[in-house]
């Protein structure tokens, strides 16, 4: 039996009521009335009937229905997007109605959520919560519930088929129905396209770029017509009168044609700089301005630019409004314009996430001030809580104190740019959901539903991970706008060895405390497969700061080998990962998926790690020749690094003193007379025979006892120049000594020339620029080696080889001595079929331990022939190459 001010909604399998639909309901209506009918069906096993009104005497009536009229329930004042739910038991009715019919479907989404306990924690089935209950009945109650903000826009939430949702998409507003169940504006409202990059559509290339190329921005005297949509580094002359007539006609056309749908007209800047140098635009600027590091700003110039198409619109569309959005060189406030007019609405672009910096926060504060009187209180802000991070940025309780400030500076809505990396920030982007309707609800009660209702025993350690999340992200330091975007060190660079320590160990207690309960198993592993992948980076950076301060051949030798068969397992690990994309952006996936591959974080760690183990592999050649056999079998054993394996091989082969004619001359840096290669600013004077000598501003050339020195150069280098061919391999090595101490670095670089005695240059698309093999040498007070093996790219003439260095203080000295480069043979076969891995004629060479492997390096500079390995016999024509992006100064 049920109390008398209750109405039951079903009992023991039985529907007590039925889902009743206004007459002429709307297509979002009898879609709303579905999923209602749907969870009460699922939770109480039981089928619900949906009715027109008339044909039930009891029921729960959904949309503008005439009892919710006769109730008084549509005259509340809830706006659009608020709602009401009221529940009479004496009449054996309840009555739920929206604003509008995204309003509807909130308020039956938060009736699921409040008197049948449905949750949809994060997209998908595995997250979502239907409690079953024998029997429901409900309280009488009216509620009025209207948002704190509107809108609340996430930026994934309408991108169509985008795998950053599962794909269940709202029939009526083609956006995701987490959204909606979680109450954010599904309709689109509040999205870019309102107040957004937009001058680039206005002033269109392919229709004005060849007639009036001067509506495009002068730069260096010249010009610019982009040559596609997607090049936004520009902006339109906001002075041209052409300019400024078009896009006002533009606006005009823009609102005739959109009266109902669109009541925004977007004037936002192009996404980049690249404005205007005509004497007209710049007559406009404020001289000197600066903002956060921008040394440009341009916010006088946007903004009459603004307020002359405000102003015009205005007139004829008094109830419109134009968006723009504060941003880049335009987010502070114009100095000369002290109102914009009414129709103006500015989105402020913030990085909260960095108010951890009370200082930080403190300024932005006041710039939403200063701001608000500018626009007439018509400010909407523009933040960033994902930013395509892919370690944990967790800071829920800063968007919960957040939201309250911007509720109390009646801040009217909010876009939010969530990138939903779900494994990684789940928690946090319900919370902040949920959050942005009412700030004055406590973030904490959302997480505490969300770590109890998801992981039931295994929620304390499941609670305490993201809660050593949120102290992670609390570590003190300056609040630095964008921080860690496109930067891998910046993002790891808050992690403790003692971190990820515990973090694994909240992942092993929360999978050992569920047991077997797969369902919260497989809750637990999404967020681990998230935490794994990120862990990997984490370590390899504490590995790389270990590598970094060894002195040890043999040590170094061992934490380089850790952190290749750590990369390899993190490539092995993405490979699977990112095919689960249900819950990855496109956006997420691309920007990891080139980290992964060619980001500057792979090829720095590659590069150190490759970088030691071949230095290494020359000095336990000499001392422990077994230990390069044992890291070469952990790398197989393994199935990673087979490139690294043969650079390994070939570095330690050189040992052996089986090793090509050096085609160096004058190794030994001896002061015979003879020719000099020449180059710009390159000098003979005082340099051995063979060789010259360059530097850029200063530095000091010292030649004695077969040693160069080189001495306080900001970058200088000894050089000699050697005839090659494209196709072959060519190894290089020498040995050095330099006292340690930043700042100076150490280079060993090969260069190359074509024939007609020009520098070479890449002509790839995506590596434009100097072809180029530089390897760092590491400070050390003794005499160790440095490495490199490669392949002459198509078009060189001739290899320029060189060693020197780069910021090093007056007294700082590099010391270099046997400078070697080698052309790598056709092998010399003898009567068995045996030779060299490194073409010598040696009948016998250590290489016949190549038995059973045969494998390409073709990573980053050092390429390796293939190797038959069975029988030591050479593949000819298939070797692999690459090279180092540039990373000094032109010579």
């Amino acid at each position: 039996s049920h109390a008398a001010d209750k109405l039951p909604l079903f009992d023991n399998g039985e529907a007590a009521v039925k889902i009743v639909l206004p007459k002429k309901a709307s297509a979002g209506e009898r879609d709303i009335a579905r999923e209602l009918a749907k969870f009460l069906d699922e939770s109480s096993g039981a089928r619900f009937e949906i009715v027109p009104e008339g044909e039930a005497a009891k029921g729960v009536f959904v949309g503008k229905t005439d009892l919710a009229t006769t109730w008084g329930l549509t005259k509340k004042d809830t706006g659009d997007e608020g709602y009401v739910i009221a529940v009479r038991s004496g009449e054996g009715k309840a009555a739920i109605v929206g604003g509008s019919d995204m309003a509807t479907k909130f308020a039956v989404y938060d009736f699921l959520y409040r008197f049948v306990g449905c949750r949809w924690f994060l997209p998908g089935e595995l997250f979502q919560i239907v409690p079953k209950h024998t029997s429901l009945a409900v309280e009488d109650c009216e509620i009025v519930e209207k948002p704190a903000f509107s809108p609340r826009a996430y930026s994934h939430i309408r991108r169509g088929r985008s795998p950053c949702y599962p794909g269940n998409q709202d029939p009526q507003y083609g956006s995701e129905r987490w959204g909606l169940r979680n109450r954010i504006s599904a309709d689109g409202r509040g999205q870019p396209r309102y107040f957004s990059h937009n001058l680039y559509r206005i002033i269109d290339f392919r229709k004005y770029g060849k007639t009036h190329p001067d509506y495009f921005p002068l730069r260096r005297g010249k010009r610019f017509i982009p040559e596609s949509f997607r090049e936004q580094n520009w902006q339109p002359c906001t002075t041209n009168p052409d300019v400024i007539r078009l896009t006002i006609e533009f606006g005009r056309k823009f609102f005739k044609e959109n009266p109902e749908r669109w009541k925004w007209f977007s004037l936002g800047i192009n996404d980049g700089g690249g404005w205007c140098e005509c004497e007209r635009c710049k007559a406009l600027d404020v001289p000197g301005r600066t903002f956060r590091r921008r040394k440009f700003i341009a916010s006088d110039r946007y903004y009459h630019f603004v307020t002359i198409v405000a102003n015009a619109l205005l007139k004829e569309f008094p109830d419109r409004k134009i968006g723009v959005i504060a941003y880049a060189s335009v987010e502070p406030k114009p100095e000369k314009i002290d109102k914009l007019p009414p129709n103006v609405c500015v989105y402020i672009t913030h990085d909260s996430s960095q108010y951890h910096d009370w200082g930080y926060r403190d300024k932005d504060l006041e710039f939403d001030r200063i701001w608000k009187k500018v626009c007439n209180n018509n400010l909407y802000r523009y933040d960033y809580y994902g930013l395509t991070w892919f370690v944990p940025r967790f800071f829920p309780h800063i968007i919960a104190e957040d939201a309250r400030r911007m509720k109390k500076m009646d801040i009217h809505g909010i876009f939010a740019e969530e990138c939903p990396a779900w494994p990684t920030v789940g928690p946090m982007l319900y919370s902040a959901a949920r959050i942005l309707w009412n700030p004055d609800e406590n973030y904490e009660d959302h997480l505490r539903d969300f770590y109890r209702t998801c992981f039931g025993k295994a929620e304390d350690p499941m609670k305490d991970f993201w809660e050593r999340q949120k102290n992670i992200w609390e570590k003190d330091r300056d609040g630095r706008w964008f921080e860690g975007l496109n930067d891998l060190r910046a993002q790891v660079a808050l992690y403790s060895k003692d971190d990820v320590d515990y973090c694994d160990r909240q992942f092993d207690q929360a999978l050992s405390a569920a047991g077997n309960d797969m369902v919260i198993r497989q809750r637990v592993e999404f967020f681990k497969v998230g935490w794994d992948f990120a862990a990997g980076y984490i370590r390899e950076s504490h590995l790389l700061k270990e590598l970094d301060k060894e002195d040890s051949p043999e040590k170094a030798a061992r934490i380089a080998t850790k952190v290749l068969l750590s990369m390899d397992k993190r490539h092995k690990f993405w490979d699977e990962f990112k095919q689960r994309k249900t819950f990855l952006s496109e956006s997420y996936v691309w920007f990891l998926d080139g980290l992964h591959r060619d980001g500057f974080w792979e090829m720095r760690t590659q590069k150190a790690a490759q970088s030691a183990l071949a230095s290494a592999a020359m000095e336990l050649g000499r001392t422990k020749p077994g230990m390069i056999k044992e890291i070469i079998g952990q790398l197989e054993a393994a199935n990673a690094g087979a490139d690294v394996i043969e650079g390994l091989r070939v570095a330690r082969s050189l040992t052996t003193g089986n090793r090509p004619p050096n085609l160096l001359k004058n190794p030994d840096f001896a002061p015979d007379e003879g020719a000099h290669p020449e180059g710009l600013d390159w000098s003979a004077r005082g340099a051995p025979a063979g060789w010259s000598t360059w530097k850029l501003k200063t530095g000091k050339f010292r030649f004695k006892d077969g040693v160069a020195s080189v001495r306080g150069t900001d970058n200088g280098v000894v050089i000699q120049c050697v005839p090659v061919k494209p196709g072959e391999k060519v190894i290089a090595t020498a040995r050095y000594r330099m006292r340690p101490g930043p700042p100076a670095t150490g280079l060993m670089t090969i260069r190359w020339k074509g024939a007609d005695g020009g520098w070479l240059v890449s002509t790839k698309k995506k590596r434009q620029g100097i072809h180029m093999v530089t390897v760092d040498c590491k400070k050390s007070d003794h005499w160790r080696d440095v490495f490199a093996y490669t392949t002459v790219p198509d078009g060189a003439a001739q290899a320029v080889f060189m060693l020197g260095a780069k910021d090093q203080k007056k007294d700082d000295v590099i010391e270099f001595k046997e400078p070697y480069l080698g052309r790598r043979l056709e092998p010399q076969m003898n009567a068995d079929g045996h030779g060299c891995v490194l073409g010598c004629h040696a009948q016998t060479c250590f290489e016949r331990v190549l038995a059973g492997a045969t494998s390409t390096l073709a990573t980053h500079g050092m390429t390796v022939l293939n190797v038959e390995a069975a029988s030591c016999r050479f593949m000819k024509n298939q070797e692999g190459s690459s090279t180092l992006a540039p990373r000094s100064n032109s010579l």
